[in-house]
C-alpha cells in the first residue's frame, strides 16, 4: 500500500496497482495509471507500444513475404538443379544453400520478433 498524489491530475493513489510509473526519468513524479495510458495516447507511433499500427503490420508482413519468397525460390533453384542434373561445384552449392539458410532465419526471426511483440505488449491494446 502506497500514499501518493498523481503529479497530473492530483488524485491520490493508495494501492499499489493504481501507480502506473513515474513522469520522467530525472524528476521521478509519480502518475496514475488513468493519466499514463491518457499520455501514451498522444505519444507518436512506437514500434513496441503501436505493433498493430497497419504500416507496422505491412512491415512485417512484407518482410515475411519477401524473405519467405526467396527462400522458397531458392529451394526450387536447389531443386531444379538436383533434378536436372546440372553439375555444380563445391562452392555453388554452399552458396545456394547458404542463402537459402540466410532467407529462412531471416523469415523465422522477423515472425518470432512480431510474435515477442505481440505477447509482450498486446495486453496495452484496447
Amino acid at each position: 500500500m502506497v500514499k501518493v498524489i498523481c503529479s497530473e491530475c492530483g488524485q491520490q493513489i493508495i494501492h499499489k496497482k493504481d501507480l502506473a510509473g513515474c513522469r520522467g526519468l530525472l524528476d521521478s513524479k509519480p502518475v496514475c495509471r488513468k493519466c499514463y495510458f491518457a499520455r501514451m495516447e498522444k505519444r507518436p507511433i512506437s514500434l513496441y507500444r503501436d505493433w498493430s499500427h497497419p504500416s507496422i503490420i505491412a512491415l512485417i508482413a512484407t518482410g515475411c513475404l519477401v524473405s519467405g519468397g526467396a527462400f522458397l525460390l531458392s529451394l526450387a533453384g536447389i531443386l531444379a538443379v538436383l533434378w536436372m542434373g546440372i553439375s555444380m561445384s563445391l562452392v555453388q552449392w554452399a552458396l545456394s544453400i547458404g542463402f537459402m539458410l540466410f532467407c529462412f532465419l531471416v523469415c523465422c526471426s522477423v515472425i518470432l520478433s512480431w510474435g515477442r511483440l505481440y505477447f509482450k505488449y498486446g495486453r496495452y491494446l484496447k
